[in-house]
């Protein structure tokens, strides 16, 4: 099956998907270990070549990791009123 979500690196469903600036999905697990692998922050896309900029990848949310984190937010908060 044809995975929009698919990271490039791994070829599994992107898990903490973050995009870079030419446009290219990973797992942000992925993309970093590729970084630390060359040993810097800025490297070469792994499907183009474009320059990446770790700090500068773009995080995307799914509505199921939005809910999750906001019911840990009002969990905490409400932990806190106690």
């Amino acid at each position: 099956t044809d995975n929009k979500w698919e990271c490039k690196i791994c070829i599994e469903e992107a898990k903490e998907a973050v995009v870079t600036k030419c446009g290219h999905l990973f797992c942000w697990a992925c993309i970093y270990e590729w970084s630390q692998t060359r040993g810097s922050t800025t490297i070469p896309c792994p499907l183009c070549q474009a320059e990446v900029l770790i700090n500068e990848t773009i995080p995307l949310y799914t509505t199921a990791e939005l809910t999750n984190k906001e019911f840990k937010t009002c969990q905490t908060d409400h932990d806190q009123i106690e």
